[in-house]
This record gives structure tokens, C-alpha cells and sequence, in this order.
């Protein structure tokens, strides 16, 4: 008999539930997040996209974190696989989603790595084998660092050390889901006692051949010392300091190999130091170019120099192979190019004519309108120009001075003009969305707003298109007006529909109305009682509001405790925890809030029947049940 009644009891309710939501739209839950991957700790920003304008929500990040805000933030600082799920709620209900696994946080690699050999002397050969495991996935990437300036993406690198010192190593490792690691070993590898190889040549003109190089050894390094010398031709040498003679044309890298008592060597190549050829020093340029056009000087030397150095002869210069040049003032010029071979010089000179270019410069009138068609008038103020070519953005175009143009829609258009001198040099100017004809779109910002009476507000507002403002109209719905451009106003209780009315120099308007842009309230008086205060899990417990004003009262919004909220007058409530539990109750009128809270109001007896499944993918078939009742 008793469930009999409570099932009528709970029908009764939820049909008072459906007559008292029957103007409210059921939510539906839904959110994203960014990022839902990662590595540890991975912050992770969760939007809410739910629909049925939701008044409260209720976020479980799955590591223990509870969050009641619209869009939550948590960071993961353990790898794993964690569901969210959300809890959303208005007057029509509640509605939940849960993304099982959403989001994934990896581990990152453990570095370690050792050496073939951690001493020797240079050139020192040394292999790396990396020790680290991946943490998450697998490893993908490594990229090592010397500490000699030079680096590795391999695996298992080798490096030579041709410099004496204490090296520090060090190795980055990244897994398969982008985690990435370091490790440094401080001054692990040491190289020393190691000659270092050196020498100087004498240089004569080298532009033929034959040509005799002395070379004279400036090597360092202790004990007795050895030499290998290559000197570039297929010709070597012992001798400490010798004398060679090169007998054809070319570029040579000398090289020098120094050994000492223990074998450690050094080598010095002094790459195309010397150069023996019949160089051809040419660049081709125009004859004549316009002022402020960018020229392309292309030099077609062969071989290639050490470096080339231009004077264009107005002052400026450039080391660039193939220069782009451009003259800002017309006249006759000297572009002059230096070859620099090595010992020999060479240099070539041409002569350009700059010719005057042409100014391209325009106004107009008038420039905006809300109405099409509009004649637009355009003239020109440019100089040494003898024909001129517009593009009036809309399709048309012109080839008079001072043209006249009719634009016959609306749009924001780009100006175009194009100069050409007596000499053939142009210039063109580009005037972007020039021309602007559109109506103005007037918008309300910050609507809707709410407090407490007297509620005092600035307005303000955004125009979109037309032409300039010069009038504004405010009706604030309670029989004052205003024609300042921002006014402030003081409202008394109620609610006010804001109306906007602009109009523009040439006549035109826009109206915006805000439907209950403005609610303020008095304050009222929170007050509640619930039955019954003690009782069992699940049963549920009804709130009574006893709020006053009862008819000024526009909102209610419970907390019953329990991370559960309710915006029902009188709303009823199940728990699924037990304990004590605090009530708190916001009574609002218009936007103008009382709160009451009580706490541990209401008491929750045991037993709560809970359990879990889990299942192992090795074994598809089984679950294994696992009791979590509390208090049974």
C-alpha cells in the first residue's frame, strides 16, 4: 500500500514538473575540449555547447576533480585514460553526457644513454647508444647535443671531438605521442693533449698559371710533431714548411694533417684558398629604367668569387650575388661590380638611365552614402601623368583625368588608379574599400541587465555600415528618452524594453529594440522549510519556499548540498549520498538576490546500494562485480 501511494505521490510530481516546465525546453548536454591528448601534466579547457539554455552545470573531470562552472579547466597530472562526463540543468530537467576515455595524457620517455669511450684526444670518435625508454608509446625521436656546438636526430650517433676540454651531453628524447625528456651528463667526456694544426701562405696574383705558394707551419702542440700536407692537386709533401708549384688553372684547398708522439692529429683544409683561373667578371642590366621600380641586375661571373661588392653610384651598395635595385631620383648612373677571388681582383662598370615616373594620387566626393545608386566624383592630383586608367571596384572602369561614376549597389569598393608619363613609366595607387555604400546596422551592447532598484546603467551601442551619425534617439521604457550618444539612466522595479534610433547625415536610420533589456528588482526575503528532515537515501525530500514578497519573486535557485541544484519554487529532492547536508536557497527579484542557507539541514540515513563492473579485453567474455554500497 505504501508503494502504491508513493508511486501516485511521485506521478502527482512529475506531472506538476511537466505543467510547471511546459514553457521551458528540455537541455540537451554536450561540450568539447581542447586539447582531449597529451603529455603529463596536460592542461585541458572543456567548453560547454549544451542546448535548452541550461541554468546550471555539473562537470566530473574523472580525477576527482567536480567543477560547477559553464566551462571548466582541470590539469591531468597523472597519464591515463579519464571519461567526463556533464551534468546540465534548467527549469525543464536535467540532462547528462559521458565521453568514456575522452581524454588520454601519456607518459613521458626515461632518458639514459652511454658512451663507447668518455677520454681521448682530437679528432676523438665517440658512438652514443641510447638507454631510454618511452614511458607512453614508443620512442620517435632523439636529438643530442654535444656540448660542442653540435647536435644529433639519430638513435645511436657518433661524433668527432676535434677541440680539447670537458664535454657536457646531453639527449632530448620524444615518444610516439609527442612527450618529450632530457637528461644531461655533466662534463662526462674529456679530450685532450691535442695538436692543433695551422699554417699561412704566401700570395701573389693567382689570376694564371704557373704560380710557386710557399707555405710556412704555425702548427702547435707538444712533443715532436709530423706533417702530411695535400696541396689541392693530387701533389703531397712531409716537409715542415714547403714550397709547391701549381701548374694549371683551378681552385685548390691546401691541407694540412699534424701528428703528434701519441697519434693524435689535426687537420686544417683551407677550402679554395687558392685560386688559379681566367675569371670572367660580367653582369647584365637594362640601359633604361623608371624612378622607384625594382631593377634585376644578374651577374653571370664565373667562377664563382669569395664575395662581390656592388656601388650602384647614388651612395648605396650591396654584397648580394644578384642585387634588386631600385632609383628614387631620375639620372644617368655607374653601377660598378667588385670580384673578389681570393688574391686577384676584378671589376666590371655599366651605365643606366633612370627615367622619372609618373605620380598616381586621387580624392573623391562623396565617399559614403546608405543608397545606391550614388555618382561619385573622382579627381586627380597626379603629376607628369599623360593618361590615366581607373578601376572603380564595382566592374567599371575609365581612362579620362576626372571621371564621374555611378555605383548602382551597395558594397564597400576599391579604388584603383594608373598613371602613365610621356616617358612610359606608371605608377598605380590602390585605395582599399574606398567607397562605402551600405545602411547602418545598430546594435544594443551589453543587454540584457539586472540588479537591484534604483538599477543605474551606461548604454552603449555599435554601428555597423552607413554614413556618419548625427542624431540618436533612446527610449528606456519607462517614458524618459534620452538623445545623448551613451546616456546613463536610473530605473526603478520592473522590467523596460530599450529602443535605439539612429540616423545618419544623409537621412538614413536604423531602430534596434532590446525586448526586457533592463530588469530591477526590490530585494525580498529568503525563506524555506523541507519534509522530512531525516531520512533514507532516495526517498524524496520536499522544499517548500517561503520567500516574501511571494509575488515579487521572479527566480529560485537551490543548492541542495550535493553538487544538485534546482530553479523549482518548490522543488523535491533524492539524495544518493548520505550524511548532513547544507541547503542554501537564492530568492531573486528581477536580478536583485536574498540568500538563505542553512546548514547541515537535512540528515540521510544508510544503506546506498552502489557497485562497479570491470572487464579485462584479454578475456572479452568475463566481469568482474565489485560491491561499493556505503553503509550496508
Amino acid at each position: 500500500m505504501n508503494l502504491i501511494k508513493l508511486a501516485k505521490a511521485s506521478c502527482v510530481s512529475v506531472l506538476c514538473i511537466i505543467i510547471s516546465i511546459n514553457s521551458y525546453a528540455q537541455p540537451t548536454a554536450n561540450f568539447t575540449a581542447t586539447p582531449t591528448s597529451g603529455c603529463a601534466p596536460l592542461l585541458v579547457n572543456f567548453t560547454d555547447q549544451s542546448t535548452g539554455n541550461p541554468t546550471s552545470w555539473r562537470w566530473d573531470l574523472g580525477n576527482g576533480t567536480i567543477s560547477q562552472l559553464q566551462n571548466a579547466s582541470v590539469v591531468y597530472f597523472n597519464p591515463g585514460q579519464y571519461s567526463v562526463k556533464l551534468k546540465v540543468l534548467n527549469a525543464a530537467g536535467t540532462d547528462s553526457i559521458i565521453r568514456t576515455q575522452y581524454i588520454n595524457v601519456y607518459a613521458k620517455p626515461t632518458i639514459e644513454f652511454s658512451a663507447s669511450a668518455y677520454a681521448g684526444c682530437p679528432p676523438a670518435n665517440i658512438s652514443f647508444t641510447d638507454l631510454s625508454t618511452p614511458g607512453s608509446g614508443t620512442n620517435s625521436s632523439w636529438n643530442w647535443d654535444f656540448g660542442n656546438g653540435t647536435s644529433s636526430n639519430l638513435q645511436n650517433p657518433s661524433i668527432v671531438y676535434n677541440n680539447t676540454g670537458s664535454y657536457s651531453i646531453t639527449l632530448l628524447v620524444t615518444n610516439s605521442f609527442g612527450c618529450t625528456s632530457a637528461l644531461t651528463k655533466d662534463t662526462i667526456i674529456k679530450i685532450t693533449d691535442k695538436p692543433v694544426a695551422s699554417f699561412v701562405n704566401s700570395s701573389t696574383a693567382n689570376c694564371g698559371a704557373p704560380l710557386t705558394i710557399n707555405f710556412i707551419d704555425q702548427s702547435t702542440g707538444t712533443g715532436n710533431l709530423t706533417y702530411s700536407w695535400n696541396f689541392g692537386d693530387g701533389t703531397t709533401s712531409t716537409d715542415q714548411n714547403p714550397s709547391h708549384t701549381y701548374l694549371t688553372t683551378g681552385s685548390f684547398s691546401p691541407k694540412l694533417i699534424v701528428y703528434n708522439q701519441s697519434g693524435c692529429s689535426d687537420t686544417i683544409i683551407r677550402t679554395n684558398s687558392i685560386n688559379i683561373a681566367n675569371n670572367i667578371t660580367m653582369f647584365t642590366v637594362n640601359p633604361t629604367e623608371c624612378a622607384n621600380t625594382p631593377i634585376t641586375i644578374t651577374n653571370s661571373t664565373t667562377p664563382n668569387p669569395i664575395n662581390v661588392f656592388w656601388d650602384f653610384g647614388d651612395g648605396t651598395t650591396s654584397t648580394v650575388s644578384n642585387p634588386v635595385k631600385s632609383y628614387t631620383t631620375p639620372g644617368t648612373y655607374q653601377i660598378k661590380m667588385i670580384n673578389n677571388y681570393g688574391i686577384c681582383m676584378d671589376s666590371m662598370t655599366r651605365t643606366i638611365t633612370v627615367k622619372a615616373q609618373p605620380t598616381a594620387e586621387f580624392i573623391a566626393s562623396p565617399l559614403s552614402s546608405c543608397y545606391a545608386p550614388l555618382t561619385v566624383h573622382f579627381t586627380s592630383s597626379s603629376a607628369n601623368a599623360v593618361s590615366y586608367s581607373w578601376n572603380f571596384g564595382d566592374g567599371g572602369t575609365s581612362s579620362l583625368e576626372n571621371p564621374t561614376h555611378i555605383y548602382v549597389r551597395q558594397g564597400n569598393f576599391t579604388v584603383t588608379l594608373t598613371t602613365t608619363a610621356a616617358n612610359g613609366c606608371t605608377k598605380t595607387t590602390t585605395m582599399s574599400q574606398y567607397i562605402n555604400i551600405q545602411l547602418p546596422v545598430v546594435s544594443i551592447n551589453e543587454l540584457p541587465q539586472m540588479g537591484c532598484a534604483p538599477f543605474e546603467w551606461t548604454f552603449h551601442h555599435t554601428v555597423f555600415g552607413g554614413d556618419s551619425i548625427v542624431s540618436y534617439h533612446w527610449n528606456f521604457g519607462d517614458g524618459t528618452t534620452s538623445n545623448l550618444q551613451s546616456p546613463t539612466h536610473v530605473f526603478d522595479s520592473g522590467v523596460y524594453n530599450i529602443v535605439l534610433v539612429i540616423v545618419t547625415s544623409t537621412g538614413c536610420t536604423d531602430t534596434v529594440t532590446y525586448v526586457g533589456g533592463i530588469k530591477a528588482g526590490v530585494r525580498p526575503h529568503a525563506a524555506f522549510i523541507a519534509n522530512p528532515l531525516n531520512t533514507c537515501a532516495r526517498y524524496p525530500v520536499a522544499f517548500t519556499d517561503l520567500s516574501t514578497p511571494v509575488t515579487s519573486i521572479t527566480q529560485w535557485l537551490w543548492d541542495f548540498g550535493d553538487s544538485t541544484t534546482s530553479i523549482l519554487q518548490n522543488p523535491q529532492h533524492a539524495y544518493t549520498d548520505t550524511g548532513y547536508f547544507t541547503i542554501q536557497l537564492i530568492a531573486i527579484n528581477n536580478g536583485c538576490p536574498d540568500t538563505l542557507v542553512v546548514p547541515d539541514y537535512i540528515h540521510i540515513f544508510p544503506p546506498i546500494a552502489k557497485f562497479k563492473i570491470l572487464f579485462d579485453c584479454s578475456e572479452r567474455l568475463k566481469r568482474t562485480f565489485i560491491d561499493s554500497s556505503i553503509g550496508a
